[in-house]
């Protein structure tokens, strides 16, 4: 038997994706014809560097100056996506297109920041992930794993008890690295 450390970066905001909401909100106080004239366009000129030790930071100074100045909830959920909605829209075929015409992939989403519309912007964030991402990915791939190895894998975060005990009475500062 394996013990496996999923669900701790959604409990306890191990993400980078958490800080940078701290981030954006410092970009946020920029004039906005500095962001959108000269840093967003610059950022968005540079090089994609793949392969360069530079390259994930030129995809995240990509990826915040594409979002940093949306409301958070819109920023949180264009960071959550590798394609733009004009990019997935060139992929489809007319008939597909025309079949999910005003389907908004986002509205489970926002249903689940609604739920949780109260708390601290952070613990938003980590419910959004822990009921739409983890579910769908992280216990995915650890139960695929444990499987194709015949591994029995124990996963401690999750702990029902354990999780909503850290969501709701560990403040925000204390989750967050920084």
């Amino acid at each position: 038997m394996l013990f496996s450390g999923v669900g701790g970066d959604e409990l306890f905001a191990g993400y980078r994706k958490y800080r940078a909401h701290g981030l954006a909100q410092l970009y946020q106080r920029l004039p906005g014809v500095l962001r959108r004239e000269v840093i967003e366009p610059l950022v968005q000129s540079l090089p994609s560097l793949h392969g360069m030790p530079l390259s994930g930071y030129v995809k995240l100074m990509k990826k915040m100056a594409r979002s940093a100045s949306l409301p958070p909830r819109e920023r949180f959920l264009m960071d959550a996506t590798y394609l733009t909605d004009e990019q997935k829209a060139a992929l489809y075929e007319p008939s597909l297109r025309e079949r999910i015409n005003g389907f908004d992939p986002r509205a489970q989403h926002l249903d689940y920041f609604d739920r949780v519309r109260e708390a601290d912007f952070l613990n938003q964030m980590l419910y959004v992930d822990t009921k739409a991402f983890m579910v769908s990915l992280n216990l995915t791939y650890n139960d695929k794993m444990s499987m194709a190895s015949s591994v029995e894998v124990r996963v401690p975060f999750l702990d029902r008890e354990l999780a909503e005990w850290v969501a709701w009475n560990i403040p925000p500062l204390l989750k967050l690295q920084k």
